[in-house]
């Protein structure tokens, strides 16, 4: 009967294997059948003996050396091969080709190959039952790890040290951790292998109380925590957030003698850098005695995250300097610190190291260049690298759907979109569909906005907070504020995000008032203003001639809440003011910046002193836009407009006469002819 069942249960993955494990399966091909033989290897360069030769087989041993040693290497279809080939495969064959799928994430081949050595009867032995636990608890499948249990009760096998871990460990990771807990009560001396893997399952299933609880009661067993048991224990402690908790732990560390293990530091820094202070992570970082590129990557990654490009290129440059070679993590970081920085000769700068260090070929980081360039504004750079790619991940195509909607180019992404359809078969996730619901907003269509809307309620994606917020915007950008505020609505908690993006609609259609009442109920509701939730208020004040709630609210950004004053604001303001008529106002705000080069601020007060017919004003102001470093040719066009509207046309003639001698100027009026002529191209 128990067999009957276990066969039940591994049948199953036939059926209902994972969505990421369909999505691993279609990239293996050699892999679609692991219980039929392979007839041909899958790498002919591989020296194999021929089938056909007897005389040219080699020992069962030597065999099994091999399938170990190409599953190590991860050429498990390889080692797939070999193992089909063997004439007899006994228990040992079975269990280093099972533990092979394991140990690559294989895990379905793994439930199939130990279903099938169960049919076959192959009476499987302690390492098999570790193998096919640590495919159990890879699938996060209860059903399975208790019908392994079963097996393993059955076969007298629950005594193994090992195995009595490996299902600890596998209950775990199923989200079951008191099976786990069950088990480790009922263990007689539990090693301290068993405690701390059970440590790590109560942390894995956030029960960082009972871990930190079992972690001060190995006392009990008469045993002495290890690094392993500091390792474990580290998350438990920064989910509470208390220093004199994190202070405590380090402090038992040098206690019991473990300071100078590097995993363990790395451990108890990166617990420091959970509290988010730069000056007490920098103070722990000159602190530590031994340094390795785990401990510089922490740092950098920890600079990147508080948005502090500058400090953490110097770390690198302080890393390179003291011959710790940086690995991968390490030049994604740099790459992320460049986009942050946008500095373009700094970022070919980190991109040429990668080439130096042969990094260039993985995924990851070539991703993450697509989306430095695109921040460049370098969309040829970040075309020719998407290309480069031979097996492009869906982040790779959602990378280069977002570079072309960022820099005002979605045709081009929904067009990427279409590609991807037709030449991929991926899922389109929530973080793909926020870049596609971003190239919609741009192009401000609202039937095509209607059909992707659609697309997410059938795929279940409109569940997701970011997709709501941009659907919210979305629906504003088009006209349509009643949709944006029922979607608003409809969610079960707003972020920061969602009360902007509602107050950022309302303000673009003109309805100020309700800006003003949605920016006041999200303080009622305890939502704490931000940078770009006063911007958006402030714009919807412009743009509905709320001209004395805007000044309040500006004050009050400024004096109440401490929010540092951007070029954006001073610009809405100007515009505020400038569109009011109250051209003095406008131009003294800009007087009293210190950074008077705010161009926005200076063309939203020039186009309101040719509506209102201040000459005098013109003249100043203009030649403040013209000084700007700015290759904008509509600066100038600007200029010539508000002279022309006062019949200075022999200043009008000059200014276009300059103009004429800078250069070429782009072609007018026909981006949307050369955007429809791709889209017939394309279809």
């Amino acid at each position: 009967m128990l067999g009957h069942c276990l066969l039940t249960t591994l049948r199953g993955f036939n059926c209902r294997r994972p969505r990421s494990l369909l999505l691993h399966h279609h990239h293996h091909p050699t892999l679609s059948s692991s219980s039929s033989s392979s007839t041909q290897c899958p790498n002919p360069s591989m020296a194999l003996p021929s089938p056909q030769n007897p005389t040219q087989r080699i020992s069962s041993a030597a065999e099994l050396k091999l399938i170990h040693r190409h599953c190590r290497a991860g050429q498990v279809a390889t080692a797939r091969y070999l193992f089909d080939e063997m004439p007899e495969r006994n228990v040992v064959a079975y269990s280093t080709m099972i533990y092979g799928y394991a140990t690559n994430g294989r895990f379905s081949q793994c439930a199939r190959l130990f279903a099938r050595m169960i049919e076959r009867g192959v009476p499987p032995n302690s390492f098999t039952m570790v193998a096919v636990l640590v495919g159990a608890a890879g699938l996060g499948d209860a059903s399975f790890a208790g019908s392994v249990h079963g097996r393993i009760v059955k076969d007298g096998l629950g005594s193994n040290p090992f195995v009595g871990t490996a299902l600890l460990d596998s209950y775990a990771k199923c989200g079951r951790p008191m099976d786990s807990y069950a088990l480790l009560n009922d263990t007689a001396g539990p090693s301290l292998v068993m405690c701390n893997a059970m440590i790590a399952g109560f942390a894995h299933n956030e029960l960082f109380e009972e871990a930190l609880l079992l972690s001060k009661k190995l006392w009990v067993f008469d045993l002495l925590p290890n690094s392993v048991t500091v390792i474990t224990v580290v998350p438990a402690c920064i989910s509470y957030g208390l220093v004199a908790l994190c202070e405590s732990l380090h402090s038992y560390v040098i206690k019991i003698g473990l300071e100078l293990d590097q995993s363990v530091m790395n451990s108890i820094f990166n617990m420091n850098l959970s509290f988010g202070n730069l000056k007490t992570a920098m103070m722990c970082f000159r602190k530590l005695e031994i340094v390795d590129v785990v401990t510089y990557t922490m740092m950098m990654g920890f600079l990147v995250e508080l948005e502090s490009p500058i400090e953490a290129l110097n770390m690198f440059v302080e890393m390179t300097t003291n011959r710790i070679e940086p690995d991968m993590v390490t030049m994604l970081n740099m790459v992320m610190a460049c986009t942050l920085l946008g500095d373009a000769s700094r970022g070919r700068l980190i991109h040429n190291q990668i080439i130096v260090r042969g990094f260039k070929s993985g995924v990851p980081i070539m991703n993450s260049l697509i989306t430095m360039y695109s921040k460049f504004g370098d969309l040829n750079s970040s075309r020719t690298l998407f290309d480069c790619i031979e097996k492009k991940s869906l982040v790779s195509w959602t990378a280069i759907i977002s570079c072309y909607v960022k820099n005002g180019k979605p045709i081009e992404g929904l067009q990427l979109l279409s590609k991807m359809r037709k030449e991929e078969d991926f899922v389109i996730d929530s973080v793909t569909m926020v870049g596609i619901l971003m190239a919609c907003s741009e192009l401000a269509n609202f039937d095509i906005s209607k059909q992707f809307h659609a697309y997410t309620l059938k795929s279940g994606l409109s569940l997701y907070k970011s997709v709501q917020n941009s659907l919210v915007a979305l629906y504003g950008k088009c006209g349509y504020v009643v949709l944006a505020r029922r979607i608003f609505d409809g969610m079960i908690s707003q972020d920061a995000v969602s009360w902007n993006s509602m107050i950022l609609s309302y303000g673009l259609n003109g309805e100020g008032e309700e800006a003003l009442l949605l920016f006041y109920d999200k303080e009622k509701y305890g939502e704490k203003p931000d940078s770009v939730t006063y911007l958006n208020t402030l714009m919807a004040c412009s743009h509905s001639g709320l001209v004395d709630e805007g000044l309040i609210i500006f004050r009050k950004m400024i004096k109440e809440k401490g929010i540092k004053m951007r070029g954006e604001h001073v610009g809405c303001m100007v515009d505020m003011l400038a569109r009011a008529g109250r051209l003095d106002d406008a131009r003294e705000l800009i007087s009293a910046i210190q950074d008077d080069a705010n161009l926005n601020a200076l063309k939203a007060l020039l186009r309101g002193c040719y509506l209102y017919g201040n000459i005098n004003l013109v003249e100043d102001v203009g030649q403040k836009v013209l000084q700007t470093e700015s290759s904008d040719f509509g600066n100038a066009v600007l200029v010539s407009n508000a002279y022309a509207s006062f019949g200075k046309f022999e200043v009008v003639e000059s200014l276009r006469s300059n103009l004429e001698k800078k250069g070429p100027t782009k072609n007018l009026g026909l981006s949307l002819l050369d955007s429809m002529a791709r889209e017939v191209e394309v279809s």
